[in-house]
């Protein structure tokens, strides 16, 4: 069983460089946060997206037959 999230727009888009970590050197780390948290999950995360044609975040992560993830929650700040 699995918990699936996807958040899409059609906003600018960007290209999306081969390794997440390349978006550090111009301290875009929104994604590589997201990335993070769901490796802790140990989901999956696709990020889809062109220059001019918007964004699409898919998530994936895995639960328990009772709703959970058997991994400790994590909450940020």
């Amino acid at each position: 069983m699995s918990l699936n999230i996807k958040v899409k727009d059609h906003g600018i888009g960007f290209k999306v460089p081969n390794r997440l970590s390349e978006l550090s050197q111009n301290n875009h780390l929104g994604l590589i946060t997201i990335q993070k948290r769901v490796n802790q999950f140990k989901g999956t995360l696709d990020i889809q997206s062109e220059p001019g044609a918007g964004t699409c975040v898919s998530i994936t992560l895995p639960i328990d037959g009772d709703g959970t993830n058997e991994n400790q929650s994590i909450t940020s700040g």
